[in-house]
């Protein structure tokens, strides 16, 4: 039996009592999932000729969970339609492409030239590489030129293989390199205009979709055919390829990953041409490796079929000293001088924040924000608390921040005027950009929201700021909710989502810090006292619920989702079986906070909300795979709820006892 389960790459397990046995179970049965998965949101394109409307194209980032270091990925397109507040996916058929919120075994996505449902293995980009050769480019040091692969050009040592490994070995690895796609865990597909033809209602535009993956690498695909343009990866990743390949390493001890890559999101600065059927101008891209380490990089992918690395930034070194693992999505904007500039986070700090329930009076990396030239990658301005690391020291600046940055213009003229930003210590930061010749930046702590016990806060994601009139007053509402992402399964924290008033960036008077007693608890029925600094709605309806993703607020309604590790039917379900706990969608007032939460289908840790623009002003709400009614969410309000739709097993983690699931780090 040992030989029958290592010839069928499994594992063999021994076990003399029931608590062993069922864990044995758990630890194989939890990641046996043909369906496939997605952590991120869809990604979709504004249409070039009506830019208050999205395209039909949707676009998915799709993995499959593997008992080992290296998960498989794929990127599908489908269509979506909007018609009556709903949105509704459509396979190449013209079919509808899902069954509730997973892949209908009977879809054929774009791109495919066959059925492919919910099999991540077929169709989509991966399928296309089986009829055209892929164009990898790489660097051989850090910062590197770009250079297209060739195995000759490679000792073992470079590939790090051993120095017998035999021309066989150096050609599997070259084979995979070539043709293999990890699994895009947290990068969301970037749609990127590249112009196109003909006008009005017949204008087609020419689209490329970047999306990057844990194998390491880049790629750019045409979405007209699927067909990959060229795919990138940088030294980090090709001087560890055999780590990637032929010798892909196992979980280690707690389940985590041993091997990750370009994980994290990208952004764009586009010049456009002189008409929307002309190629741009110049297109760059920016993104960073999330777990995979700790630098940023620009690709200048103007001509798409020849990209050039423009530029590096990697933490530890020069002014970026403090920054951590980069997690932070880059945003592309403008600075006084109209300087275009690359804004992001400090990024993460694993030592801090993986294994410590407590917080640290001061985490060793990511407590910084960063503001570089796009162009160059030139540092234009920082702020931190270490002063001898940035040009602005805030001694409040004492954790890591991990999440994007928002970025607000106020007078409309293109420049950044404000950032709004969060901490993994619970803390809210504005940054004010100053636009004289004096450059006079600084940050200001607006509200310390976590604690100690039930109050131990962190905030992963990007704020959410709206603008608000209220009467003869203008003001920004700035939304955005907690929770303990590297430690999904932690039920210790009462996690909540705040909306904070704040009129200084329109002439208001300064505040003082503000705290949980500055905030209406709107969860009592209380009316917000616009008196005080804003409201919050604790997370309480069910145990250890927690927002993963950042606020999407439309039409004066905050839209956010949460995870909680245990669902309604925890307590009768069946011993043996397996819990991925419960996802919801909640809308509340932004105003009032008044509002209602509903159950997801999709089982495990929920994207963000997608709010899509189609044509005669209809919007659509979508999570995931997932769409939801815009008009007639369902109400859920009682603790008890069952879920719309229990699925069945759909593995994203490996389930451990509840002990053990503390130590599960999400990547």
């Amino acid at each position: 039996m040992r030989s029958v389960s290592s010839a069928g790459g499994g594992s063999t397990y021994n076990s003399d009592n029931a608590d062993s046995l069922l864990l044995a179970f758990q630890s194989t049965l939890d990641l046996i999932a043909d369906e496939a998965s997605t952590m991120v949101s869809p990604g979709v394109a504004v249409n070039q000729s009506q830019r208050f409307q999205h395209l039909d194209e949707m676009y998915f980032s799709l993995f499959k969970p593997l008992q080992n270091s290296f998960w498989n990925g794929n990127l599908k397109r489908y269509r979506v339609g909007i018609q009556g507040g709903e949105a509704t996916f459509y396979d190449a058929a013209g079919s509808n492409a899902m069954s509730g919120s997973d892949f209908s075994a009977s879809a054929r996505s774009w791109w495919s030239r066959s059925v492919d449902g919910a099999d991540i293995m077929l169709g989509g980009a991966r399928d296309r590489l089986q009829t055209s050769s892929r164009r990898l480019y790489y660097t051989a040091a850090p910062g590197g030129s770009l250079r297209q692969f060739d195995l000759n050009d490679f000792t073992n040592a470079q590939l790090l293989l051993p120095p017998e490994a035999t021309d066989a070995v150096r050609t599997n690895v070259a084979n995979e390199l070539l043709n293999m796609w990890g699994d895009p865990l947290h990068s969301r597909p970037l749609m990127v205009n590249y112009g196109g033809t003909g006008s009005g209602e017949n204008f087609v535009e020419d689209n490329i979709v970047f999306v990057s993956t844990n194998a390491g690498m880049l790629h750019a695909i045409d979405t007209s055919n699927g067909d990959e343009k060229f795919a990138f990866m940088p030294y980090e990743f090709i001087s560890k390829a055999s780590s990637y390949t032929v010798n892909r390493l196992p979980l280690a001890g707690g389940n985590k990953r041993q091997t990750y890559g370009l994980d994290g999101s990208w952004s764009v600065l586009r010049v456009p041409g002189a008409t929307i059927q002309d190629a741009p101008e110049k297109v760059m891209i920016y993104g960073g490796m999330r777990r995979g380490g700790n630098s940023y990089f620009a690709l200048d992918v103007t001509n798409v079929t020849s990209p050039e690395l423009a530029w590096q930034i990697s933490g530890s070194t020069g002014d970026f000293v403090d920054m951590g693992q980069t997690w932070s999505t880059p945003k592309v904007a403008l600075f006084p001088g109209r300087v275009p500039v690359v804004i992001f986070g400090g990024g993460y700090s694993p030592a801090d924040h993986d294994d410590h329930k407590e917080r640290r009076s001061q985490d060793e990396k990511g407590n910084a924000i960063y503001v570089v030239n796009a162009l160059t990658g030139e540092l234009v301005w920082s702020a931190g608390s270490r002063n001898a690391n940035v040009q602005e020291t805030v001694p409040e600046m004492t954790h890591s921040i991990p999440g994007s940055i928002a970025v607000v213009d106020v007078d409309a003229d293109g420049v950044v005027d404000h950032l709004y930003f969060a901490d993994l210590g619970g803390q809210l930061f504005r940054a004010d950009i100053d636009g004289s010749a004096s450059a006079n930046h600084k940050v200001e702590l607006l509200a310390q929201l976590g604690g100690t016990g039930e109050n131990h806060r962190r905030f992963y994601e990007q704020p959410t700021v709206s603008y608000v009139r209220e009467g003869n007053k203008s003001i920004y509402y700035v939304s955005l909710a907690s929770g303990y992402r590297s430690h999904p399964l932690d039920v210790d924290t009462q996690d909540a989502l705040f909306v904070l008033r704040d009129q200084v960036p329109f002439g208001g008077a300064e505040q003082t810090v503000a705290t949980l007693t500055d905030f209406t608890n709107v969860s009592t029925g209380a009316e917000p006292d616009t008196t005080k600094r804003g409201w919050y709605m604790p997370l309480n309806k069910a145990e250890g619920e927690k927002s993963l993703s950042s606020p999407a607020v439309f039409n004066y309604e905050v839209l956010f989702t949460t995870y909680s590790p245990r669902s309604a039917a925890d307590d009768e379900s069946d011993p043996c079986s397996v819990s991925y706990g419960q996802s919801y969608l909640h809308r509340v007032d932004l105003l009032t906070g008044e509002g209602e939460r509903s159950t997801l289908l999709q089982p495990g840790l929920p994207p963000g909300v997608t709010v899509l623009f189609g044509e005669n002003n209809e919007t659509a709400i979508v999570v995931g795979t997932e769409t939801v009614s815009a008009d007639s969410p369902d109400d859920d309000d009682d603790d008890d709820d069952e879920p719309n739709v229990r699925s069945l097993r759909q593995g994203r983690w490996m389930q451990l006892t509840p002990d053990g699931a503390g130590a599960i780090k999400q990547p």
